[in-house]
């Protein structure tokens, strides 16, 4: 009876362990690289490397299949971070505001501003939203606006990775005493 050969987690082929790897946490990959040089070497390619540029910033990636490859991504997010070290940015956006803006919110890559009552400018009533292109989309600054609400909105919040805003609003409606 003759044993069978063993194989090695890197015996692998090279795309299998790369693969393997995604699923590791950022923080792994780190402590990965020190193991030995085939790891290392492993942990260099774009689409870890972009993966730790991320989790290092507390970012994660949420796209199953990336509208670009890794490399390309990786690219993207280095300028970036220049960008950031340097103030010297690729794409500027310019909202006009007129008047008073009694609430706004700037968060993933939107920006909600509230539309005031005619009859009092600290109320909001209503809000306009602007969507930015970001790095990793190509697809030009968009903008809309919500109906009036029914109440008077008092503050609000917003989460775009999951489609939430959040209100404050008056007890009643605005056109009740």
């Amino acid at each position: 009876m003759t044993s069978a050969a063993k194989l090695h987690f890197l015996d692998l082929p090279p795309e299998l362990l790369i693969q393997i790897l995604l699923e590791v946490d950022w923080e792994d990959f780190l402590r990965l690289k020190l193991v030995c040089k085939a790891i290392r070497d492993l942990t260099n390619t774009s689409e870890i490397q972009y993966r730790i540029c991320l989790g290092a910033l507390g970012y994660q990636t949420t796209l199953a299949t990336p509208k670009y490859p890794a490399s390309d991504q990786l690219d993207k997010f280095q300028k970036l971070t220049k960008g950031f070290l340097t103030g010297h940015f690729t794409k500027k956006e310019s909202i006009p505001i007129q008047g008073f803006t009694p609430t706004y919110e700037l968060q993933g890559g939107s920006f909600i501003q509230g539309r005031h009552a005619p009859n009092n400018p600290r109320d909001t009533v209503g809000i306009n939203v602007f969507r930015f292109a970001t790095f990793l989309n190509d697809e030009p600054t968009t903008q809309w606006q919500l109906p009036n609400f029914p109440r008077v909105v008092r503050d609000l919040t917003l989460d775009p990775s999951q489609d939430l805003l959040a209100a404050i609003v008056d007890k009643t409606p605005d056109n009740q005493q």
